[in-house]
């Protein structure tokens, strides 16, 4: 792997990652057009943590008042942070119990065939956000936190976008734009920081004198790009425009199938 080809999958983490499009989805069909192999998903989570630092950075004033909330003591903090832990549990379980199925579903041979399909599954759902204004947001309670939480446990699925597929369910479940965006990147924080400690290990073996460099660039790349996008994203959910990111992912999961 190239600096180039890093750099290339780099961007296209920053873009995708928060853009309802699927990352996972993208990542694996761009390996498979560049020609690229590594093993298992490392690539994918060295490039999910540089989108985890721009999380951490956008919203680092919230996450600062979560923090000092908790340490005093204020009910609303603790309440949110709660429904945060909530929503990722479902995630936490499925990963850990399924680890080597969800490995494989990036490393098989036919990836690219089911991510694929699964951009066009995405495609249907942000489709269906289209007529939905939710001008008044209704308290995150902790069963629309887990309901939340079992929408992104679909989107382990490469090509089933995580942050398309967790703001369309706060969308239905009557949150507003801003809030089920800010809820959606909140959640992201302790799934793609876990995702990392899992494979810490298997990233620093990875590490060499010939790769370090492509690593770097790689990460970030995605960490830069993934601010730059995460701004954009909640202007547009804002202005409900998250429907018309489904005709992208219906051309491109149409194209993966087609032309592999």
């Amino acid at each position: 792997m190239s600096w180039l080809d890093s750099l290339i999958l780099g961007i296209l983490q920053g873009i995708s990652e928060f853009l309802p499009i699927s990352s996972s989805g993208h990542l694996v069909l761009g390996k498979y057009f560049l020609g690229i192999q590594s093993p298992g998903a490392v690539l994918e989570v060295i490039l999910h943590l540089g989108t985890l630092v721009a999380i951490l950075i956008y919203y680092r004033k919230e996450i600062l008042d979560l923090v000092l909330g908790i340490i005093r003591n204020q009910k609303s903090e603790k309440n949110y942070t709660i429904t945060i832990v909530i929503a990722t549990i479902p995630a936490v379980i499925v990963g850990l119990l399924f680890e080597e199925q969800i490995d494989s579903l990036f490393s098989d041979p036919f990836a690219h065939i089911l991510a694929s399909i699964a951009l066009i599954a995405t495609s249907v759902v942000l489709f269906s956000t289209k007529n939905i204004a939710n001008k008044d947001s209704i308290k995150i309670t902790f069963s629309i936190a887990f309901f939340i939480g079992l929408a992104q446990v679909v989107a382990i699925i490469p090509g089933i976008s995580r942050s398309g597929m967790t703001i369309a369910t706060g969308l239905f479940l009557g949150l507003a734009s801003k809030d089920a965006t800010k809820f959606s990147f909140m959640m992201a924080i302790p799934v793609l920081f876990g995702a990392g400690i899992l494979k810490l290990d298997d990233a620093l073996n990875l590490i060499s004198a010939e790769n370090i460099v492509p690593i770097f660039v790689g990460f970030v790349a995605s960490a830069v790009v993934g601010y730059i996008v995460i701004a954009w994203l909640v202007s547009l959910v804002s202005r409900n425009k998250l429907w018309m990111f489904s005709i992208y992912c219906l051309l491109i999961g149409l194209a993966g199938i087609l032309f592999t």
